[in-house]
């Protein structure tokens, strides 16, 4: 959703030349937040590209969009807890899909996660209020991402935890050191300015990093 819609396909040949194969897809449904971006189809014809997808359901009802989209076992379907369905029952239907991730926005406490924690594969902290990309990051992000990590070392520590919302450098040389392996990035790292410059710059890290 950071990118040039109109240079997808150029921008996914960037990706790919600079070794990036896992894509972040922000599907938003205009009343979970105020915006529009990928529809389901979008996503279907992701699959025919060499892409692992992580589809993240920015949406009030995300059930809507898991019997919809079309994903690889060892891709990722994400939503938000605070969403108006039960997170477990949608857990169990990605779960018949894909690898499940939840997505916490910044006012709601890691502990929220803990009656799910068992099931799921990724947690995803906002790092910004979601909706639309360029924003403030959320300096408090540090804390919450610590308390996060404490959690799934003590219930659950398959789980990996990311972070998502204006995450450059600094973000990142300061997030490792909370344990955080998954980070998504999109205008600050790679988007403003030129894509490939940007990629070749980023540091060489042995984590999961994702355009989006």
């Amino acid at each position: 959703m950071c990118g040039n819609y109109l240079n997808t396909i150029d921008d996914l040949s960037i990706l790919t030349a600079n070794n990036i194969h896992n894509v972040h897809i922000d599907i938003m449904d205009g009343h979970f937040v105020p915006n529009i971006t990928f529809g389901f189809d979008f996503v279907n014809h992701m699959n025919t590209l060499p892409f692992n997808k992580d589809v993240h359901l920015l949406m009030d009802y995300p059930s809507l969009a898991v019997g919809a989209i079309t994903v690889k076992k060892n891709d990722m379907i994400s939503f938000h807890l605070e969403c108006k369905e039960s997170p477990k029952k949608i857990i169990e239907r990605i779960k018949n899909k894909s690898q499940v991730g939840i997505v916490l926005n910044p006012e709601t406490e890691p502990e929220a996660i803990l009656p799910y924690i068992k099931s799921i594969d990724s947690i995803l902290l906002m790092c910004i209020i979601p909706g639309f990309y360029g924003q403030r990051f959320i300096s408090s992000s540090y804390g919450k991402a610590e308390k996060t990590m404490t959690l799934v070392k003590q219930y659950n520590p398959s789980v990996r935890v990311g972070v998502d919302g204006a995450i450059g450098k600094e973000q990142i040389s300061i997030f490792l050191k909370h344990g955080i392996s998954h980070f998504i990035l999109g205008t600050r790292a790679i988007y403003k300015g030129d894509l490939d410059a940007n990629l070749k710059k980023l540091p060489k890290l042995k984590v999961l990093t994702q355009t989006k």
